[in-house]
């Protein structure tokens, strides 16, 4: 009895430890505002199929839509430049260098 309470806090810290450690957190969601131009359906399938891969997005809600060009309110856990190195490890490039937010893939 004792040995299982030892192990539920050690995995409990353990875990804790881990988010502090890799900047983990998921108390606060922030939103971004970003522009996807495409080529064509197969390119914007496996663009949104990228994005659902996130586990740190919540929400991606649709602002406006046009020929070849979509525009997302992206509602993420963390802060944007862990979210940027997430979007490259899933073969999307995301370009927030002004004040529009573009992705594209990779």
């Amino acid at each position: 009895m004792i040995i299982k309470f030892f192990f539920k806090i050690l995995k409990f810290e353990s875990l804790n430890n881990w988010k502090i450690v890799n900047g983990i957190q998921n108390s606060s969601v922030n939103k971004i505002n970003c522009k996807i131009n495409y080529y064509n359906n197969h390119e914007l399938k496996e663009i949104r199929n990228n994005l659902k891969k996130i586990s740190l997005i919540q929400s991606l809600n649709i602002k406006s839509l046009s020929f070849k060009s979509i525009e997302y309110d992206i509602n993420y856990y963390g802060n944007l430049k862990i979210l940027t190195k997430i979007f490259k490890i899933n073969k999307l490039d995301i370009n927030n260098s002004t004040n529009l937010c573009v992705i594209r893939l990779k």
